[in-house]
């Protein structure tokens, strides 16, 4: 499963990092740290490097829209059975503002499923996916109101628990390549005043060229556009409008470089040390991990101002870790 984080006093609580760690963690703090919700003056005190284990970090509070073990969903104290089949991979879930999409792995003839369920578990409905189309596909509004996800050869925008479900066309790509949908904004996807828009785009087989922009804005009623909004491949969108992901592969190995756009597409900095993930819940801050281009063999943990750069928190680990998401 793809999870979950924020740095803010007020959201530092819910955020939380999903990440997977082999063995001992040591962690390093390799710059002066600015404390959430302290004064941007006052900073930590030097570089220490220690073994932890697992068992001594703190233990904190469980995301705010909750986790899966298995096909049950834990919530706070809540235990929520999700009605999928059995002997179903649960994948991904995104909580929608009366009930959840849940994605599935995709079975051995390549198809996965993503279910619509009710607030109290049960089924609402069913779409049939294509292989990978589903990792890291499934997404919702932050209101919650809407969410979306590729079936079917067509973007799938549901409301109302899953009620109503609007398709848009989605463009053909070069080589049949997968698309998965980034993010999705708006409150209706129906009728004259469906305001709702869905940014896609295209996984890239990563070569010489490196990402190629291959980007799409999608409205109900209107045909697909590319755009270039700065950021060649979009990892993440914040509720602000700012978006973040890789701008450029490095040609002589394995990193890359990212950066953050303002809503109009103008790229705010770029780093080739960090690899972007996600924006925290406030878009304040965006958490990172190593530049090697898809994650493999992370050993940091950064947490980086949103419209700066400028480096809030960076941590280093012992063994390989990585960075999926955070909410």
């Amino acid at each position: 499963m793809s999870s979950m984080s924020s740095m803010s006093s007020r959201s530092l609580r819910p955020w939380a990092v999903v990440a997977g760690v082999v063995g001992v963690v040591a962690v390093a703090v390799a710059a002066p740290v600015v404390l959430a919700g302290d004064d941007e003056h006052r900073r930590g005190g030097p570089a220490a490097d220690g073994a932890l284990t697992l068992g001594d970090l703190p233990v904190g509070e469980g995301p705010a829209q909750g986790y899966l073990a298995g096909a049950e969903l834990r919530r706070g104290a809540e235990r929520l059975t999700l009605a999928v089949d059995s002997g179903v991979e649960v994948a991904e879930f995104v909580a929608l503002d009366d009930g959840f999409l849940v994605g599935t792995t995709p079975d051995d003839m390549g198809q996965g499923r993503v279910f619509a369920l009710d607030a109290d578990g049960s089924r609402v409905a069913e779409w049939v996916t294509e292989l990978d189309a589903v990792e890291g596909g499934v997404v919702a509004s932050t209101d919650g109101r809407l969410g979306a996800f590729i079936a079917g050869g067509k973007a799938v925008v549901v409301q109302d628990g899953g009620r109503v479900a609007t398709e848009l066309a989605i463009p053909a790509t070069d080589l049949g390549l997968p698309m998965t949908v980034v993010t999705v904004t708006g409150t209706d996807c129906t009728g004259a005043d469906a305001d709702c828009v869905v940014l896609l785009k295209r996984w890239e087989a990563i070569g010489d060229g490196g990402p190629s922009g291959s980007a799409w804005i999608l409205r109900p009623g209107r045909r697909p556009v590319a755009t270039d909004r700065g950021i060649p491949d979009v990892e993440a969108v914040a509720a602000n409008g700012l978006t973040a992901g890789t701008t450029e592969i490095i040609e002589d190995g394995d990193g890359s470089c990212a950066g953050v756009a303002d809503p109009k597409g103008s790229v705010l900095w770029t780093t080739c040390e960090d690899r972007l993930v996600s924006f925290s819940p406030d878009s304040s801050r965006v958490m990172a991990g190593t530049s090697t281009y898809g994650g493999s063999g992370d050993h940091e943990l950064t947490v980086l101002d949103a419209r700066t750069g400028t480096e809030r928190l960076r941590l280093r680990t012992a063994e390989q870790v990585g960075i999926f998401e955070v909410v």
